[in-house]
């Protein structure tokens, strides 16, 4: 969920501080189709098995 946060810091100082990386519109509407294809939890299991696959060298 949404937490909000109450802090001096900017938007930017913010991110950088907590090491989020910021999200693409594209990256918001590929989601959005694959939501559309798909239950979250099967996209979810998609995900826990490719970080346990090896990576080729």
């Amino acid at each position: 969920g949404i937490v909000p946060v109450q802090s001096d810091l900017k938007g930017t100082e913010f991110k950088k501080f907590v090491g989020i990386k910021s999200v693409s519109y594209d990256e918001v509407l590929d989601l959005h189709l694959a939501l559309k294809k798909e239950r979250i939890w099967n996209l979810l299991q998609k995900k826990e098995k490719n970080l346990g696959k090896p990576r080729k060298a």
